[in-house]
């Protein structure tokens, strides 16, 4: 058992030695996926209720917030890993594959930054809002475009 022949070196058919660290990030996001959901499922169940404002107040603890936005993370590194993998396998023109690569990473990182966006905004700006607040500003703006001159059906007031 060598490193391989003298002429699978020079070809570089040999072991490019990134796949071993390749394959341990998918595991150690596969396991990180599997205990942020672990974590997401205990919590929703032992919880009074899944109401608007129990969420609310749960998302607006530190620590609910970051497993969440860990999780998120997480997950959309382990999606970014196992479909660059099948690029790899699948797609063999260079540029082809180095297009579709970066467009992958690219969703991934706009995929992550927004979900950890959203936790960031139900934590900051929700914590105020109840439910009755958030209907009413419905309620309020489709009033508002009901009720304007240029409303639907064409009746003038």
């Amino acid at each position: 058992m060598g490193n391989g022949t003298t002429i699978g070196k020079v070809r570089g058919l040999g072991s490019s030695g990134h796949g071993s660290h390749h394959w341990l990030l998918q595991r150690f996001t596969a396991a990180g996926n599997f205990l942020g959901g672990l974590f997401l499922a205990v919590t929703f169940i032992a919880l009074p209720d899944l109401s608007y404002e129990t969420l609310s107040a749960w998302f607006a603890k530190p620590f609910p917030a970051t497993m969440v936005a860990l999780f998120v993370i997480s997950v959309f590194w382990h999606a970014r890993l196992g479909l660059q993998v099948l690029l790899e396998d699948y797609v063999h023109t260079p540029g082809n594959k180095f297009t579709l690569i970066l467009l992958l990473n690219l969703a991934a990182f706009l995929g992550a930054a927004f979900g950890v966006l959203s936790v960031v905004s139900l934590v900051t700006h929700q914590q105020s809002l109840t439910q009755a607040d958030v209907q009413e500003q419905i309620t309020q703006t489709l009033q508002g475009m009901m009720g304007g001159a240029g409303a639907p059906g064409g009746a003038a007031q």
